[in-house]
């Protein structure tokens, strides 16, 4: 299975490919600024998303699932088909 989001999945995991999971999806750590893993992004945030799904569909298929959020910085980011 591959992420929606090809050039995102590209960018941080070097592959589009998904992989097993490991840890939490729904906790995400990480040590911030350039010189660290750098910043959280409209890539880190597309990717754990379309995680989520995966995992909440398992889990509840009987049910529809709707995220709301606001990520401002991913406002000026759209897919090409989007």
């Amino acid at each position: 299975m591959n992420y929606a989001d090809e050039k995102a999945a590209i960018s941080l995991k070097g592959t589009d490919a998904k992989q097993p999971l490991k840890e939490s999806l729904f906790v995400r750590e990480f040590e911030c600024e350039a010189n660290n893993e750098g910043y959280w992004s409209y890539e880190c945030m597309v990717l754990q998303m379309e995680d989520w799904l995966d995992v909440l569909r398992v889990l509840y298929l009987e049910y529809e699932v709707l995220l709301l959020f606001d990520h401002s910085c991913g406002h000026n980011r759209q897919r090409k088909d989007g």
